[in-house]
């Protein structure tokens, strides 16, 4: 599921909203675990994540060819 919240809306804490939303579906599917893919340069989300209790797993490396 892909998520975001327009501009004009941010700051009112609907992302957690929603998260919360999608937690619980999970938990009803009998989902173990959520991931989040955020950019790293992203530290807006990466502080949301860490309210919705997400923790690092890995990094992707990357480097440009071209």
């Amino acid at each position: 599921v892909l998520t975001a919240v327009d501009q004009k809306f941010r700051q009112r804490g609907i992302h957690q909203i929603m998260n919360k939303h999608y937690e619980n579906r999970a938990k009803e599917l009998g989902c173990m675990a959520m991931r989040a893919a955020v950019n790293l340069k992203n530290t807006v989300r990466i502080k949301s994540a860490e309210k919705d209790k997400l923790s690092p797993l890995m990094y992707i490396m990357s480097k440009r060819i071209r």
